[in-house]
């Protein structure tokens, strides 16, 4: 049985060690970050849940930041827009595009362009075909 620290119980404190290098600079970096959980699990599963939050955490920075979502003024179908704003992340990441600003850019004045990744996509939902 824990005990509660300050009214929150702990039950694991979790150490991750990472280690990378920048493939762009061959620059090499190590950090150690901790995580408090008031639940246990294995190592397996926690790397699990920490990976999937970071998932999420990356497609909100890129919505925010090459998508400009914050600065919409949309207020109506704010829902349906996010949505959008996912697939068309999605389509760029299975076409592995490295610069996502570059290609929103471009494809802000070629509608081709923009289509040209919707093509090249499969993508077979129900409600989408193509």
């Amino acid at each position: 049985m824990s005990r509660p620290f300050n009214g929150v119980f702990i039950e694991s404190i979790i150490r991750i060690d990472k280690y990378s290098i920048n493939e762009k600079t061959n620059e090499e970096s190590y950090s150690i970050d901790y995580y408090i959980s008031n639940f246990q699990k294995s190592a397996k599963e926690f790397s699990e849940i920490i990976l999937n939050y970071w998932k999420i955490e990356t497609m909100h920075q890129y919505k925010d930041v090459s998508l400009k979502e914050d600065n919409s003024k949309s207020r109506e179908n704010a829902f349906k827009l996010s949505i959008l704003r996912s697939i068309v992340i999605n389509i760029l990441k299975l076409h592995k595009v490295s610069n996502f600003n570059e290609i929103i850019e471009s494809c802000k004045y070629s509608l081709a362009l923009a289509l040209s990744f919707i093509k090249m996509t499969k993508i077979e939902y129900g409600f989408i075909k193509i």
